[in-house]
């Protein structure tokens, strides 16, 4: 997923480790939102995935997405 990424084949995932690492750590990705913040409510919270997208995309999409 990091590299379909930072190929700009997708503009973000929703994973779990190690490749939530991989893409932030790397500078591919920026963790937007962890699962347990997802709504409805308290659905998530033993779910350890989050969203990560394109640094380029947030930069120019911030509205979209947080939406």
């Amino acid at each position: 997923m990091p590299m379909l990424l930072a190929t700009k084949q997708i503009d973000g995932y929703i994973a779990w480790q190690p490749f939530v690492s991989i893409g932030t750590e790397s500078g591919i990705a920026r963790l937007v939102v962890y699962s347990g913040q997802l709504p409805p409510a308290g659905s998530n919270i033993d779910h350890p995935v989050v969203f990560s997208c394109r640094n380029d995309l947030l930069e120019q999409n911030p509205d979209l997405v947080t939406a």
